[in-house]
């Protein structure tokens, strides 16, 4: 049994009870987990706001084995991203990261790196409004993080650089094949131009600001959202 206090994000939250919540965190220490917070539902519940979804929050957490749930003790707002609630296209978007994150991520493990992506992420969904693009980058670099980084570079089968005019995104071997090696695989192929290829690459690269400053044509974010797809559905087994 201990008590430990750490950064969280909550990521969505469910009725428990007659006045409880069951809220699913990322928090900073301990990766995604799950709390009850009772009495979070009353009116002058000591919680407030701060269990409302995207918001960035201090949490006080009481964990005990071997149950996985753990009680939450104390939740102080450091950042309620309000503006993302005002605005029906700025929810769908953080939705979207915050669906990814959750199907990405196993329990209880810790992973800073996208920590640190989800609250600058749902941050720039306050200000920017690219929003598609942002979602499509945050994916790109939310995969990165978890560890299922595509190999955009070179074909994966003749190991040369993609060049060429016809380049394909392999899900299940999760990188390109230059044409001639496309046609020996059997599995579903993602079509993409050589320029989405590069887009691609840059994303993983640049800081956020670089990134708006990035020119894409609605057909390589067609593209890349495809790619992306593709690339969830296999890794999860199932289309997000």
């Amino acid at each position: 049994m201990s008590l430990f206090e750490t950064e969280a994000i909550v990521l969505n939250g469910i009725r428990l009870g007659e006045a409880d919540k069951l809220v699913t965190l990322l928090t900073a220490k301990k990766g995604k987990v799950k709390a009850v917070a009772n009495g979070a539902r009353r009116p002058r519940s000591r919680f407030g706001a701060a269990l409302e979804p995207f918001t960035h929050c201090n949490v006080i957490l009481f964990e005990k084995k071997p149950t996985i749930l753990m009680r939450m003790n104390q939740a102080d707002i450091l950042q309620p991203f309000m503006k993302i609630r005002e605005d029906l296209d700025r929810i769908n978007a953080a939705a979207r990261m915050v669906q990814i994150v959750s199907a990405l991520l196993p329990e209880g493990e810790a992973n800073p790196e996208i920590f640190s992506l989800l609250r600058t992420g749902l941050g720039e969904v306050e200000k920017r409004d690219r929003l598609e693009w942002l979602v499509r980058a945050f994916e790109i670099r939310c995969l990165k993080h978890a560890g299922y980084q595509a190999r955009l570079d070179r074909c994966l089968i003749c190991h040369r650089e993609i060049d060429s005019i016809r380049v394909y995104f392999s899900p299940m071997n999760g990188g390109t094949l230059c044409g001639s090696c496309a046609r020996t695989i059997r599995d579903p192929l993602e079509p993409v131009s050589p320029g989405t290829v590069s887009l691609l690459r840059l994303v993983g690269r640049m800081n956020w600001s670089g990134l708006f400053r990035l020119k894409a044509t609605p057909r390589m974010l067609q593209e890349v959202k495809s790619v992306m797809d593709a690339h969830f559905t296999f890794i999860l087994g199932r289309p997000l």
